[in-house]
């Protein structure tokens, strides 16, 4: 059994595994002496059908409501119970920390167990001599080493219990909760602990209910409910599912505004059988007018009036409100009591009720407050007492209603984001302090991956197969200057670069891996952290990072991400990892490639023009392992000027496609990457109505001698080409201008490529047009087009205001062939439209006897010559 475990790599195996706790004290008796197995009514399932496997190295958390069967199954493994159906295998030895000071005769001293304990646990008595001194000073109980257990704290014995666990050399570590004793320094040294023996390849599994320690410590996480493993995944997704359990099983429900109070229908009088009383009558909320109101947004007025009765005599009449969100949760309290203690009487009444306290009388209260809270739905509580003395300890409740009125807030995120229950206002200054400081991440990376790269199937392995390859694609970029290689590993990337004359650095959080590199590669290796790299701004001209980004945090990636925009001046190579690869522990953060693109995105990055040169358009989103996202830094100054926000406001007419992740913004870069496939190294190319000029971009890059002009009327979009594309040397410029007007402002066969992508259907005289492209295209010149393909809606017009004309491919035929020579028709789809929404992409030349009315297309595309 332990040799198949071995050769699959595994630790723990569960296989349906089940444990019942019988109600009736003979099932249990029967079922040990005779292994008659029977149930009972009273029975009661602790676990069912639990499955898994536990790999080597592993460390795996376990969450849980109170009740769900987690200290049941830490038991299980560690064979302090048997199970009452299926199978539980394991392979190493085992060492369990279960319960507080489990396995202490308290009788003993501290030291005496040691011994005890080791010896249950198969060390021998010289291997336990020879780790004594290690165990004790890890406890760090002092002289108690030498007095009875039963004269210990709670801490102490954790602590002589934990360091007698982690030294007797376990290769399957299972704690439940037992961290959660002892001060805050001796938890920090558990968790340094912990992490050394997971970076040795120790398998771990821990049971709690802290979030941050679960991150700290595991990767993977069993999520339990009532006794069922419901969830087997990821650190966060497991943690939000558990609070969206736990979250509905004490939530307070609102299901909407249009709900009752409590109020409504009351009697206006105390209860008459009291001497002193008091009866809420009514809460109302109100916004700045003095109309009721029960939307409002953060930084609203917001009033709030309670009016109640009163019999009797009090000595400090006190009236409050409590806000409660719909989860629950209370987020504020306060009552006129708070108010009357910085102003207490010498008779020891407060302020707000003075000279009011007979009762009989009716009263109002109006709160007012500024509106700083989350979105979010809100109930609000109103309660009366009488403080005895303005004591806030004591005091008589004399009436409360729960659910006395509702409020929603809405936050509007373009003006007023901020994430959680309520805004602190808080500012920020950015400051650069001359000094970069040690990884401050979520996770201890330098350690973790010093680990990594001490396993006998990573150490000296390169993390791709053919670092030529991988080199000769990024020269597809045009390095020159500084290279900076982020997560170099085993410096295969840097090894190449530096044999063909590159300038080149490798960085690595771990020092294994940098010592390696110093031994075996050509080329310069330092130590350091992606998140805080120790370069100054724009140290390097292009920045790599292959299968790097991915083994971090996704809390850490933001950093990560400044920081490597922070010192790329030009360009950044990415190969991040989509799919997990054989050892999950090391990949932190798997997600798709739009995912990574929308991240980069809003980082000062755009997508890089020799992009889809790398990955085709038809192959983005099928990659089947990993992306290779290739990416352009925007100038700062560039990137203030025309925030993301600056382009969505004219995106009806106009978007930079190079800043934008979508299928959308695909295909258009995929038509201009066609027409630079069919453009000539050097000449002249016209780029007819170019928008924000990203087209022109792709077609001008990397080619000195080709010269591109990009026309557009709009002077917006203009100004925006000229601030982001154009070039020193000329070969990429903008003016603006009108189609209409082409034929009078060049000469004839002025161009060897004229383009005009979605441009003919916004034409009032499409022919015009094409009389002025075959005017002005040289001899043997190109043009490509390409427009909409039937974009009609129920009626037979074209939704799009802006659209002058409905084509399809034989219209566009129709139109352009008494100019030119048509040469090729193309069919191309997004897949993500109305009207192929599951399609994928394509992009595909249409042979010359298909049928053109039966073609599917959301594009039609038309490459043609002047002959």
């Amino acid at each position: 059994m332990t040799e198949e475990l071995s050769k699959g790599g595994l630790a723990v195996v569960a296989e349906n595994l089940g444990k019942r706790f019988s109600g009736n004290l003979i099932h249990p008796l029967m079922e040990n002496l005779l292994g008659i197995s029977r149930e009972g009514e009273r029975d009661f399932h602790a676990l069912r059908d639990i499955s898994f496997e536990i790999k080597k190295g592993e460390a795996v958390g376990i969450l849980g409501e109170n009740g769900s069967g987690k200290s049941t199954l830490l038991q299980l493994i560690a064979k302090t119970m048997m199970p009452s159906s299926g199978r539980l295998r394991t392979n190493g030895k085992l060492a369990a920390l279960l319960e507080l000071g489990s396995g202490f005769n308290p009788d003993f001293t501290g030291r005496e167990n040691v011994y005890l304990n080791a010896s249950i646990l198969g060390l021998s008595k010289s291997r336990t001599d020879q780790v004594l001194d290690d165990i004790l000073g890890f406890a760090d109980i002092g002289d108690f080493v030498d007095r009875p257990v039963k004269t210990y704290s709670s801490g102490m014995r954790m602590r002589l219990a934990f360091a007698v666990q982690v030294f007797v050399e376990p290769e399957i570590l299972i704690i439940d909760e037992a961290l959660g004793v002892g001060d805050q320094f001796f938890r920090k040294k558990c968790h340094e602990k912990i992490n050394e023996l997971l970076n040795g390849g120790i398998t771990f599994l821990y049971v709690t209910h802290n979030e941050e320690t679960l991150r700290q410590l595991t990767n993977r996480v069993f999520l339990l409910h009532q006794g069922r493993l419901v969830l087997d995944g990821g650190v966060q997704e497991c943690v939000d599912e558990y609070n969206l359990i736990m979250g509905q099983r004490r939530r307070t429900h609102i299901p909407d505004l249009a709900r009752k109070s409590e109020l409504d229908g009351r009697q206006p009088d105390p209860d008459p059988g009291s001497g002193r009383g008091a009866r809420i009558l009514g809460v109302k909320v109100f916004g700045q007018e003095e109309s009721e109101c029960n939307h409002f947004q953060p930084g609203d007025s917001v009033r709030i009036s309670l009016d109640f009765v009163t019999t009797g005599k009090f000595e400090g009449l006190s009236a409050g409100l409590r806000i409660r969100n719909k989860e629950g949760v209370k987020i504020y309290s306060w009552a006129t009591a708070n108010q009357d203690a910085s102003f207490v009487s010498e008779t020891g009444r407060g302020g707000t009720f003075a000279g009011a306290q007979e009762g009989g009388s009716g009263f109002t209260v109006e709160y007012e407050f500024r509106c700083n809270l989350g979105s979010n739905l809100y109930q609000i509580e109103a309660f009366i007492t009488d403080d005895h003395h303005n004591s806030l300890d004591e005091k008589d409740v004399l009436d409360w209603v729960s659910e006395a009125a509702f409020f929603r807030v809405d936050v509007d995120q373009g003006d007023h984001f901020f994430g959680g229950v309520c805004d602190l206002g808080m500012k920020a200054v950015l400051k650069r302090s001359g000094r970069h400081e040690p990884d401050q991440g979520q996770v201890d990376y330098g350690r973790l991956y010093d680990g990594y790269w001490a396993l006998p199937d990573r150490h000296g392995s390169e993390s791709f197969e053919d670092a030529s390859a991988v080199v000769s694609e990024i020269l597809e970029l045009l390095p020159d200057g500084r290279i900076l290689d982020v997560g170099c590993g085993m410096g295969g990337l840097v090894h190449e670069f530096s044999s063909r004359g590159f300038d080149v650095l490798g960085l690595d959080p771990s020092r294994k891996a940098i010592d390696y590199c110093r031994e075996n590669c050509s080329g310069s290796f330092e130590t350091g952290s992606v998140l805080r790299l120790p370069f100054e701004d724009q140290s390097f001209d292009t920045v790599v990072s292959t299968d790097c980004l991915e083994h971090l945090a996704e809390d850490d990636l933001p950093l990560a991400i400044r920081e490597i925009a922070r010192v790329a001046r030009r360009q950044v190579y990415l190969r991040i990892a989509t799919r997990p690869d054989r050892d999950k522990k090391w990949h932190l953060t798997v997600k798709p490639r739009k995912w990574w693109e929308d991240l980069l995105l809003g980082h000062g990055f755009r997508l890089h023009p020799a992009s889809q040169t790398i990955t085709p358009f038809e192959s983005l989103e099928t990659e089947k392992n990993d992306a290779t996202i290739c990416l352009q830094k925007i100038p700062s100054e560039v990137h203030l000027k025309y925030p993301a926000k600056w382009l969505l406001e004219r995106r009806d007419l106009h978007a930079d496609m190079l800043r934008e992740s979508n299928r959308r913004s695909d295909s258009h870069l995929a038509r201009y990457q066609m027409a630079r496939e069919a453009s000539p190294l050097s000449g002249q190319v016209l780029d007819v109505a170019c928008g924000m000029g990203y087209g022109s971009h792709v077609l001008g890059f990397g080619r000195p001698d080709l010269s591109v002009l990009g026309v557009d009327m709009d002077e917006d979009a203009i100004e925006y080409c000229n601030a982001n594309f154009s070039t020193s040397k000329g070969n990429l410029r903008f003016e603006r201008g009108k189609v209409e007007g082409l034929t009078e402002r060049f000469p004839e066969a002025s161009f060897d490529l004229i383009c005009s992508f979605e441009t003919i259907e916004h034409i009032e005289d499409p022919e015009s047009f094409l009389r002025s492209v075959q005017r002005l295209l040289s001899p043997n010149g190109t043009f490509i087009c390409s427009v909409p393909n039937m974009w009609v809606d129920e009626t037979g017009e074209d939704p799009n205001p802006h659209h002058l004309h409905v084509f399809d491919f034989l219209k566009l035929k129709d139109l352009v062939s008494p100019f030119l020579h048509i040469d090729a028709l193309y069919s191309q789809i997004a897949g993500n439209g109305m009207k192929y929404p599951d399609h994928p992409r394509l992009l595909r030349k249409l042979d010359s006897n298909e049928k053109l009315e039966e073609v599917e297309a959301e594009w039609c595309l038309l490459r043609a010559s002047k002959r």
